[in-house]
């Protein structure tokens, strides 16, 4: 038996994955989509929650393609 075995009752732990992006990959992506808001013409009513939710998807599927680029 080797003692670095995992004990039978015991459930095998998950690997972390690989999909790590650092502070400054982070910030560099969100001062990209700042910049975007920022140089798109102004709205005489402002931007609307469905323009702002917009954004922030945006951001979370170029945060995830820059997580899955990393692996």
């Amino acid at each position: 038996m080797n003692p670095f075995d995992l004990h039978p009752e015991h459930e095998p732990v998950e690997k972390k994955s690989n999909n790590i992006l650092t502070l400054q990959q982070v910030r560099d992506t969100i001062n990209k989509q700042c910049e975007k808001v920022l140089s798109s013409p102004d709205r005489v009513w402002g931007f609307t929650r469905d323009n702002i939710v917009e954004h922030f998807e945006e951001l979370l599927e170029e945060l995830e393609t820059k997580c899955q680029n990393n692996s």
